[in-house]
């Protein structure tokens, strides 16, 4: 299956990646590592995650929470693709990233 990240998800990635990097060198690459094992095991087995329960019964929208950090890897399976729609931090702003389907 296709794995597609949107711009604006790497825009999420990279912001909180600087982020923390500036409170602690090295740290901003450990979430870059972090997030690259997410989508390594999103790309394995897509369907492993928990549904959103906030979306429509038949959206397929999931994510993939990160151990470490306290983000989540939010994507949508549709039509052979997997759609990564944002990295998005758990605790704040809750579905800004709807827009993006």
């Amino acid at each position: 299956m296709k794995l597609r990240i949107d711009s604006a998800a790497e825009t999420d990635l990279r912001e909180a990646a600087a982020w923390y990097e500036r409170q602690r060198t090295g740290l901003g690459l450990e979430l870059l590592a972090e997030v690259d094992s997410a989508l390594q095991r999103i790309r394995r087995a897509p369907y492993q995650h928990s549904k959103l329960e906030t979306m429509p019964h038949e959206d397929d929208v999931r994510r993939a929470i990160l151990g470490r950090f306290p983000y989540a890897v939010v994507y949508e399976i549709a039509a052979e693709e997997i759609h990564v729609l944002a990295v998005a931090h758990t605790c704040r702003r809750p579905n800004y990233w709807l827009h993006r389907r």
